[in-house]
């Protein structure tokens, strides 16, 4: 039986855990990349469009990324999938960091962004603008925090599972090589090199 993507009998093989958990990721990328670059005025208004700009292409990459490992997954590619599982750990770095640059910007102007609603012509029919608008605000610093909370959890799982099975791509191929090369199991290669020495 093979290797599984998580602890129960009734999770997928790890190769097609991998690919599943890859194009949940892939959803996450590309919001990601259309929060940032699309609407940033609405998911990050507090930051400049120099750092939503760089934000947005860490997402692209991260989609090119995910891309690259669902292929190298689907084709078995030992290689493609290291690499990937490697890109995937550094890009838990970068996660971290955007969260923390992203809500660490909205708190301290939370009140530059409740004046900023209730001057917006678009709330004025609301009878208590100031109140509503604090709720917003309140409720849009949460949301990014879970958000980000969900996305780093996920993309730890994420980069775990790819970096298993690479693991088992890597130990296929070497036994692979080992039976090509005439022994029919690691255990009688043992035997072999000893015997000889």
């Amino acid at each position: 039986m093979g290797e599984r993507c998580c602890c129960c009998c009734c999770c997928p093989s790890i190769r097609t855990g991998t690919i599943i958990l890859a194009s949940i990721n892939l959803f996450f990328t590309i919001g990601g990349a259309v929060a940032f670059l699309g609407k940033p005025e609405e998911y990050a208004p507090d930051l400049s469009k120099a750092i939503t700009l760089i934000f947005g292409i860490a997402f692209i990459i991260a989609t090119l990324v995910t891309l690259f490992g669902i292929i190298g997954s689907i084709l078995k590619a030992a290689a493609a999938v290291r690499i990937s599982s490697v890109m995937l750990w550094c890009f838990v770095v970068v996660y971290l960091l955007i969260a923390i640059i992203t809500i660490t910007n909205q708190v301290p102007n939370k009140q530059t962004a409740i004046d900023r609603c209730t001057s917006d012509s678009s709330v004025l029919t609301i009878t208590d603008i100031e109140d509503y608008c604090k709720d917003r605000e309140t409720w849009r610093i949460i949301r990014n925090v879970v958000l980000a909370v969900i996305l780093i959890l996920f993309e730890i799982y994420f980069a775990a599972i790819v970096n298993r099975y690479a693991k088992k791509l890597e130990t296929d191929y070497f036994k692979r090589k080992v039976t090509k090369g005439g022994v029919s199991n690691p255990t009688d290669f043992n035997l072999h090199t000893h015997g000889k020495s």
